[in-house]
């Protein structure tokens, strides 16, 4: 009888231990299907809705949209209701943003004038390009320092043209609370 106790135990013990390691097997691969692993510029902007963000500190800057509608634009996201929308080319593994905005938004955030004051600024002229710096981070090389300073200026809180952005899974979109906010810039 004790033999029969032992073996049972030692079944059920066998069962409950390889019952934990599936599961623990099981949120790694639904982690790792999580986390987007970029090797390529081009892979960043054939991806549907890629989209890249810069936190500082919980404070939300601008979020970056890749291949929102079309392929060869980047859609910049300063709130819910205020975007830009440049043209952009890919090559070499890097990505040119050219000054041609086009804007969309429903109020006149200081950040729509300050486009508007510099929309003829040297147009069609690249004024950033991005690299992927690793997996998940893309660095920014703004052509025109004082220009992206000017850009900036219009918030003492966020920094709306950053020198890196990071991709945001559903996950990482959740945990940064990407609630864009610009009741500052408003007149």
């Amino acid at each position: 009888m004790t033999r029969i106790k032992i073996l049972s135990f030692s079944s059920i013990l066998l069962l409950i231990l390889t019952s934990c390691n599936s599961s623990q097997i099981k949120k790694k691969t639904e982690k790792e299907e999580i986390e987007t692993k970029f090797l390529s510029i081009e892979e960043v902007i054939k991806q549907k809705n890629s989209n890249w963000a810069f936190s500082n500190c919980g404070v939300s800057s601008s979020i970056l949209h890749f291949n929102l509608k079309t392929f060869n634009k980047l859609t910049i996201e300063f709130s819910s209701d205020c975007k830009a929308i440049f043209p952009m080319s890919s090559y070499n593994n890097v990505i040119d943003v050219y000054w041609q905005p086009q804007i969309i938004s429903s109020k006149h955030y200081e950040i729509v004038k300050m486009i508007e004051k510099y929309k003829k600024h040297p147009s069609n002229t690249a004024f950033m390009r991005f690299r992927l710096r690793n997996d998940s981070t893309i660095s920014v090389k703004y052509y025109n320092r004082d220009f992206q300073n000017r850009l900036n200026s219009v918030d003492k809180q966020r920094i709306l043209f950053p020198d890196n952005f990071h991709y945001l899974d559903s996950n990482r979109c959740k945990s940064l609370n990407m609630n864009l906010e610009l009741d500052t810039l408003k007149k």
